[in-house]
């Protein structure tokens, strides 16, 4: 088949075009919206809006159906969505899963209901959420459109996004155990967290360069969380960490590395990382947990669904309905804070005092990875929705 897609960056690549048996003809330059956001960023509009609107004529790509991720399109063609919180992600509703519970959501309006309505036509196919969370947050968008939620409903699914298999069994052979953690936003991903803990743990004689080691591959100066909302981090917070980079013995930090040499470096990891405020998924768990590498996460959104404790560890933050953290106060965001650094000091001493803890969760990771995240699975049941 021949599949238009509104943008080919890396959530497409994870979820759409890796079923290779079809032709991918990215349309970016083709979209309206494409434009019209960039303007809007111009002017100090920041949250683009995902809506696919054509500019030429499509005819000569003969597409048989398009399949985006986030994006709803404006068209008579066959249609399908993947998507990581709900559609359709517009500036009217991007936040309608932030709410207190107890709240009521977003009041209905006109452009929601508008993008609503293209997915209730026949030409839309499917509406796939990466996550049973995702799935979630939809019909709750839905419940506000009582007379389009029936319709659109019965097209929502959920599909886990495929992952690779690295490693077939893992075993150690290092008597250090070796910690890493992964994440371009660095504290948004829990990386301040993650030195603090273990900085604590040195300070206190509890753990040295002899029994751990850490790496670390993250922007240290992706500093914005907007999980902190109007309490974000000081300076001296940085420096303060700038300063545990600088000076704690056992840990090697990295900026970004190529992606061979990440994955490289998970197969030598016994334990990965990823103690969160906030993400929609967690791509990188699954590539840890691919490995043989068990990972530590918090609770938010799907990581649930992803991990738990018996292929790592999983830190219960208080969460909304939907799974995300919510920080309305200083205190909020130290609690927190201090929850996820506890926790991980708890986990590291663990594993420390008992390594045998390791490989057990380490061959779940495999176990899981293969049950539900196969590849080919994966792309026979997006043939099915194509077909149907």
């Amino acid at each position: 088949m021949i599949i238009g897609l509104a943008n080919n960056a890396y959530p497409e690549k994870r979820c759409i075009t890796c079923n290779d048996g079809n032709t991918f003809i990215n349309l970016k330059k083709n979209n309206f919206y494409t434009y019209l956001n960039f303007v809007q960023a111009k002017m100090g509009i920041t949250q683009p809006n995902f809506i696919f609107r054509p500019i030429f004529s499509l005819k000569k790509h003969r597409l048989d159906l398009f399949h985006f991720f986030n994006h709803i399109p404006i068209t008579d063609m066959m249609w399908a969505v993947t998507f990581e919180t709900a559609v359709p992600r517009i500036r009217e509703n991007i936040t309608l899963h932030r709410v207190r519970d107890g709240e009521n959501l977003m009041l209905p309006n006109a452009k929601t209901r508008k993008m609503l309505s293209l997915a209730a036509r026949d030409n839309c196919i499917a509406l796939i959420a990466i996550s049973e969370c995702a799935k979630k947050i939809q019909m709750a968008l839905l419940s506000c459109y009582p007379d389009l939620e029936q319709q659109i409903a019965s097209k929502v699914r959920v599909v886990h996004p495929p992952q690779t298999l690295f490693t077939e069994v893992k075993h150690r052979h290092d008597s250090k155990i070796n910690f890493m953690f992964i994440g371009k936003d660095f504290y948004r991903k829990g990386g301040a967290e993650v030195l603090l803990a273990f900085s604590e743990l040195y300070q206190d004689g509890i753990i040295n360069a002899e029994q751990v080691s850490l790496n670390i591959i993250g922007d240290t100066q992706q500093k914005q969380n907007y999980l902190h909302g109007r309490f974000p981090d000081d300076e001296a917070f940085y420096q303060k960490l700038d300063e545990i980079q600088r000076t704690l013995p056992f840990l090697q930090a990295y900026q970004s590395l190529p992606n061979q040499q990440v994955i490289e470096m998970m197969q030598r990891t016994d334990i990965g990382l990823l103690p969160s405020w906030g993400d929609t998924y967690g791509y990188s768990v699954l590539e840890m947990q691919a490995c043989g590498c068990p990972v530590v996460t918090t609770n938010v959104r799907a990581m649930p669904e992803i991990n738990g404790d018996d292929a790592g560890w999983l830190i219960d933050l208080k969460l909304n309905r939907f799974g995300e953290l919510l920080i309305d106060t200083a205190e909020d965001k130290r609690r927190t804070r201090d929850k996820i650094v506890s926790s991980l000091k708890k986990i590291i001493v663990d594993v420390v005092n008992n390594p045998q803890l390791i490989p057990v969760r380490a061959n779940k990771s495999i176990e899981r990875i293969k049950l539900q995240h196969d590849p080919e699975r994966y792309k026979q049941t997006l043939d099915n929705i194509y077909q149907q």
